[in-house]
């Protein structure tokens, strides 16, 4: 039951990215076909999700320009697209973090909001 909900979901976030991907490479100036864009976009999309050190980009570029040049491509178009799907992915989750910045609880404006926060709420423990 929670698969029917998760998998159209999952394919349909995954199929975003990818579309994003194609997007990153017509904006490079980068031709991919369907065949290519099917078989490396969510390979890139896999690659970008293992954790790392340096953040998802050292990661996400290194396998793109493997995957391209695995795919007869040039590693270096490879790297172009990867960085321009990270650009593309931080300008989009700008608004969330202002909103995220901006947005205040409703009445932390007031004098009396520091007061009301320091004082202890209800108890709402568990335990019998």
């Amino acid at each position: 039951r929670r698969a029917a909900v998760h998998l159209p979901l999952s394919v349909g976030l995954t199929v975003t990215l990818v579309l994003q991907i194609w997007i990153a490479a017509l904006a490079a100036g980068i031709r991919l076909d369907f065949a290519h864009l099917l078989g490396l976009g969510p390979l890139i999309i896999l690659a970008a999700s293992a954790p790392s050190f340096f953040g998802i980009c050292v990661v996400r570029e290194g396998a793109s320009a493997l995957l391209f040049a695995t795919a007869g491509l040039q590693s270096s178009a490879g790297v172009t697209v990867s960085l321009l799907f990270g650009s593309f992915s931080l300008a989009c989750s700008l608004p969330g973090a202002l909103v995220m910045l901006l947005d205040r609880p409703a009445g932390a404006s007031g004098p009396d909001s520091e007061r009301a926060l320091s004082e202890p709420g209800p108890d709402v423990s568990l335990a019998p």
